[in-house]
C-alpha cells in the first residue's frame, strides 16, 4: 500500500486491501489505538453489517481519484481523477464501484454526527 495523504481523525479511508474500493465500503477513521498500531474506523454506509472495525492499512479515498459528496443523511463517491493509489505489492488499485451516481444512506444520525466533528 503507498499511502500519499496523512491519516488523521475524519479521513475518509478503504480499510484495507481486501475491501473492495467502492462506496459501500467507504469507512471514516475516528481513532487510532497506539497500542495495537491500527486505526479504528466507522463505515458509512449500512451495507456491511459491522458498523465498527479495524483499518490496519488503510488507504484514503482520494487516493482513488474520488471526492466523497454529501446531501443531508446521504452520500455519494465520484472520481474526479485517476487512482494513485497501490496495492502492497506496488501494482495499481483502481476504484471499482459500479453504481457510481447512486446516492446512499449513511449508516446512522452518529456517522453524520462524525463526518460533521471531523470536518
Amino acid at each position: 500500500m503507498v499511502v500519499t495523504m496523512k491519516l488523521s481523525r475524519g479521513t475518509l479511508v478503504i480499510v484495507n486491501d481486501t475491501d473492495a474500493p467502492e462506496a459501500r465500503l467507504v469507512a471514516i477513521l475516528t481513532s487510532f489505538d497506539a497500542n495495537a498500531g491500527h486505526w479504528r474506523a466507522r463505515y458509512l454506509s449500512r451495507f456491511p453489517f459491522r458498523a465498527i472495525c479495524h483499518a490496519d492499512e488503510p488507504t484514503p479515498v482520494a487516493d482513488f481519484g474520488v471526492l466523497v459528496e454529501f446531501r443531508g443523511d446521504e452520500f455519494r463517491c465520484v472520481q474526479v481523477r485517476h487512482s494513485k493509489a497501490r496495492y502492497r505489492d506496488g501494482k495499481p488499485r483502481r476504484w471499482q464501484d459500479r453504481n457510481p451516481d447512486v446516492w446512499r444512506e449513511l449508516r446512522s444520525s452518529a456517522t453524520a454526527h462524525a463526518i460533521t466533528r471531523a470536518a
